[in-house]
Parts: structure tokens; C-alpha cells; sequence
């Protein structure tokens, strides 16, 4: 029997308003073992966090609505949600968005880097 791929089981959540690039991602998690719920808003996510168990969450920076970063600071208010890992994902090559949104980027389309991101900010982890 093979080895599990190393984020068996782990729920992620994600919120890309690119509707090609968001079933991309979700096919790429689910490949590296993870179980991605995909929303195409950062407010919808937020609206699904009740009685939800992630052991990451992957945001858009740029979204219509509520952005990212926007929903970053919700999540950095609730003591619950501010635990959670929190991925940023964007077209923008600014290298200065980390250290502002105290968070790891990672830039698009390049999503074999965030897979190699959430292993390393989830060691092991399995829900």
C-alpha cells in the first residue's frame, strides 16, 4: 500500500474569484492529499468558518467585495479563527506583501509552491 500524500484529510479552504484558476487549485490540493472547499468569495468563506474545522485557509488578495486582506482582519479578530493558517495567493508582484499582510504569499499561477507552503505550515497535520 503507498504512503498517504503528506495533507491527507486536511480541509482547506479557498477563496479565488478566478473561475479557472479556483477548480485548478482545488484539483492540485486534492492531488497533494488535502480536501479543499473552494468558495468564489472571500465573504462566503467568512460565512462558512461556523462550526467549519480548517487547518488552513488560502485567500485572493484582490477580490471583489471583501478583499483578502480585508478578510484577514476579520479572521485576525476572532480568537477561534486567528490560529488558523492563512495563505495569500496573488497576480502581484509586489515583495513587500508579506511583511504587510503577516502572512506567506504566494504568487500566481504558481500552485505547486502553495502546496509546498502548506506542508510546511502543516507538518503532519491531519484532520
Amino acid at each position: 500500500m503507498a504512503p498517504l500524500a503528506p495533507g491527507w484529510g486536511a480541509e482547506i479552504l479557498v477563496a479565488d474569484d478566478d473561475p479557472d484558476l479556483r477548480p485548478l487549485i482545488g484539483e492540485i490540493l486534492e492531488e497533494a492529499g488535502y480536501r479543499p472547499v473552494l468558495f468564489d468569495t472571500a465573504a462566503d468563506l467568512l460565512a462558512s468558518l461556523e462550526g467549519a474545522n480548517p487547518a488552513a485557509i488560502v485567500t485572493d488578495m484582490a477580490m471583489p467585495g471583501l478583499s483578502g486582506s480585508e478578510m484577514l482582519v476579520e479572521l485576525r479578530k476572532s480568537e477561534r479563527w486567528r490560529r488558523i493558517p492563512v495563505v495569500v495567493m496573488t497576480g502581484n508582484n509586489d515583495t513587500s506583501l508579506p511583511l504587510r499582510v503577516d502572512a506567506p504569499v504566494v504568487y500566481k499561477p504558481d500552485i505547486p509552491s502553495l502546496v509546498r507552503v502548506l506542508e510546511k505550515l502543516l507538518p503532519g497535520r491531519v484532520s
